[in-house]
């Protein structure tokens, strides 16, 4: 019971105060457990590792990017979202055909010709939105057909299970696909949340790219813009006369000019007049294969096919080590009414992780973390409680449960007005505060991510440096400084003399410290707190929750190491003050416990993804590769940052037995399909996750 409690008391933090206990060296409401300031401040930074805070934080600051899904591909988000109007959306097929309904669209046109492209009779349609449209987006890679845990949270959506569509024990890769996409836009239909041209109209996931499940290509909201056959002739080396058949090429029938709206005289091309396909999808006969799956070698785009979709994802990793970017912009996440299976509402799947976590991660019985044990180093440790989501499932989400995220999923979607089909153009806000939660997210990470790792490699610096040498002491002592005040300067004013004020000033107790945290931990929220009568739903109570939470453990550790750094200063340095003696051992010990404390901190955040990145910088004809489904996992050893013109390229593999598209040679494990129908893992090389680089358009094949 004792786990069991102290789980749901930092779930149930939604309150400041319950939030702010969260770090045990500074409590801001009470100094009952530290009455002696001295030795207040010589205790080392301590964070509650049971928390679901920094996950809710890391979950809705990486909505609709792809960098950070890949590095944590499980989702636990579904967010509504919305689409502008006169998106440009694309429809790949290996047909003349119009689609049926439903069917998938690409927000990249190497998307759709990436995956149905280089084929004998492959045809490319656009789109265009002609209003803004209602959607309904699952984070993570939940467009992944294979891995552990890709899928969960839109089979528990929609089934209420793991294992997806009943398959009598067979995983059936792309033919389930129909059955979820069929699934999940009934489920909006039944509850009166969308139709055509109003409500959800479409579903977005991400695979390598975010692609939408659009509900039926008879609504007004989308128009055809343009058919165009897109087959290739094949290289002539390749070609075997005997197989090939000119009517399937020949033979299909082409919109004629009769069919298409008279040319105007300014010359804008015509539209087609026959735009949509009145009949329902079924499985397909032969579902298409990455094109890094194949080895057509007559098809002279294959390569470039390939790349394409990859580096279109690319397009949209957003923020990392390498810097700022886009997501996926073409998508608006409507964040007030985020929605997470990190909720306290979902205890039994916290306790069943925290009880996991608790003996792998070797923490206490409160999650704080007791170090990294008698069978590893203190960086392995620290490495493990950094990407502790990455394995995080929703296996322990009872039927029960999936059908309270089915319900909340329902009653945010009409909060949003997403049930009035009346005013298909107007989205109101009801229930919404206004607040940019995705801002304010990117903002933190912004501020902080790259400011985090400067400060821990100069306390990281100054665990060796020898304090007899004065000169070099202060030129630490200063670069420290100039971090930490970085920092603090927009929560932090300086005393009337601080000259001549006495230590405890510079204490984490003391006034100052407890004024400077109020400003830096509330910045964002203050206008949000109860006494300005502001109005939250519970899901904006969950967010306002989590950024107090990961706001409050990063200004604890500044201030921690801020104050101390300004009392050494004004100790030592300061030429108007009679300077004390250094005490050597002393200040060597706080340095390492300010660094201790800094490499906690990064731990209890998880922003693994913003600190990893390829080392050098991607020639121009190079591209930053992670391991995203189906461009996998690099099976040769890894070459330099650039790799040569005589290296091997490496290979992407495709998955083991009992995969349709299994067979392929020189590839395969040996895996095959979990128990119940759930599909084969990744079974990938994580070291090339954690260790990016850059490779060409000629490794993809």
């Amino acid at each position: 019971m004792g786990v069991l409690m102290t789980v749901l008391a930092v779930l149930l933090s939604t309150t400041v105060t319950v939030a702010s206990q969260q770090v045990v060296f500074q409590d801001i409401n009470s100094q009952k457990n530290y009455n002696d300031q001295a030795e207040n401040d010589k205790r080392p930074l301590k964070f509650n590792f049971s928390s679901a805070a920094p996950h809710i934080f890391s979950s809705f600051h990486g909505l609709l990017k792809q960098w950070p899904n890949t590095f944590f591909p499980n989702g636990h988000s579904i967010v509504p979202c919305e689409v502008p109007a006169y998106t440009s959306l694309y429809h790949g097929r290996r047909d003349a055909d119009l689609p049926p309904s439903p069917e998938w669209f690409g927000f990249d046109v190497e998307m759709s010709y990436g995956i149905m492209g280089s084929d004998r009779n492959s045809h490319l349609l656009t789109y265009q939105t002609t209003r803004p449209v209602g959607c309904l987006y699952f984070d993570g890679e939940s467009a992944t057909l294979m891995g552990t845990g890709q899928m969960d949270s839109l089979n528990l959506f929609i089934y209420g299970n793991l294992t997806g569509p009943p398959n009598n024990g067979h995983w059936r890769g792309l033919f389930d696909e129909y059955s979820r996409a069929t699934n999940i836009c009934k489920w909006v239909q039944d509850r009166g949340l969308g139709g055509l041209g109003w409500g959800v109209e479409g579903i977005v996931r991400m695979n390598a790219g975010f692609e939408m499940i659009w509900c039926n290509f008879t609504s007004p909201s989308i128009r055809l813009m343009s058919k165009l056959n897109v087959t290739a002739p094949l290289l002539p080396a390749g070609l075997d006369q005997a197989s090939y058949e000119p009517s399937e090429i020949e033979g299909v029938k082409d919109i004629r000019i009769d069919e298409v709206e008279a040319q105007p005289s300014n010359s804008y091309y015509p539209l087609p007049t026959q735009t949509h396909n009145p009949d329902q999808s079924t499985d397909p006969p032969d579902p298409p294969r990455p094109p890094n799956w194949r080895r057509e070698s007559e098809e002279p785009f294959l390569e470039s096919q390939t790349w394409g979709w990859f580096e279109s994802a690319t397009w949209h990793y957003g923020s990392s080590a390498m810097g700022p970017g886009r997501g996926e912009t073409r998508v608006k996440s409507l964040t007030c009414s985020f929605l997470s299976f990190y909720s306290p509402q979902f205890a039994e799947q916290h306790l069943a992780r925290f009880t996991s976590e608790k003996v792998k991660l070797n923490l206490t019985e409160d999650g704080y973390w007791l170090g990294p044990g008698n069978n590893g180093t203190r960086e392995r440790g620290l490495n493990e409680l950094m990407i502790r989501r990455r394995s995080h499932l929703l296996h322990n989400i009872s039927q029960s449960d999936a059908s309270i995220m089915n319900h909340a999923a329902e009653r945010a979607l009409r909060n949003l007005g997403y049930n009035d089909r009346n005013e298909p153009h107007i989205r109101p806000t009801t229930g919404c505060s206004g607040t940019d939660w995705s801002n304010i997210a990117a903002e933190i990470v912004q501020r902080y991510s790259t400011r985090l790792r400067q400060l821990e490699s100069i306390l990281d610096s100054g665990t060796g440096i020898n304090t007899t040498n004065q000169t070099a002491f202060q030129h630490w002592t200063a670069m420290l400084r100039h971090n930490t005040h970085a920092l603090l300067v927009p929560y932090f004013e300086y005393p009337t003399d601080p000259r001549h004020t006495n230590d405890d000033s510079w204490s984490t107790s003391s006034a100052l410290a407890r004024a400077t945290l109020s400003r830096c931990q509330f910045h964002y929220t203050r206008l949000l707190a109860p006494d300005q009568k502001s109005y939250l739903n519970s899901e904006e109570t969950l967010l306002k929750s989590a950024v107090e939470e990961v706001l409050g453990n990063i200004c604890r550790t500044i201030i921690e190491v801020g104050f101390g750094t300004e009392r050494e200063w004004f100790r030592h340095f300061d030429t108007l003050k009679d300077a004390i003696e250094l005490d050597a051992v002393e200040m060597r010990r706080n340095v390492l416990r300010w660094k201790e404390g800094v490499e906690e901190l990064m731990a209890w955040l998880g922003w693994v993804d913003q600190w990893t990145g390829c080392e050098n910088r991607c020639r121009w004809d190079e591209t930053c590769f992670i391991p995203m489904w189906p461009f996998m996992w690099l099976q040769t050893e890894k070459a330099g940052s650039h790799g040569g013109m005589n290296e091997e390229p490496p290979h992407f593999g495709p998955p083991g037995p009992g995969h349709p598209y299994y067979g392929r040679p020189g590839y395969g494990h040996g895996r095959r399909p979990g128990p119940g129908g759930r599909p084969p893992p990744f079974f990938q090389d994580d070291s090339q996750l954690w260790e990016p680089r850059c490779v060409k358009a000629s490794y993809m094949l």
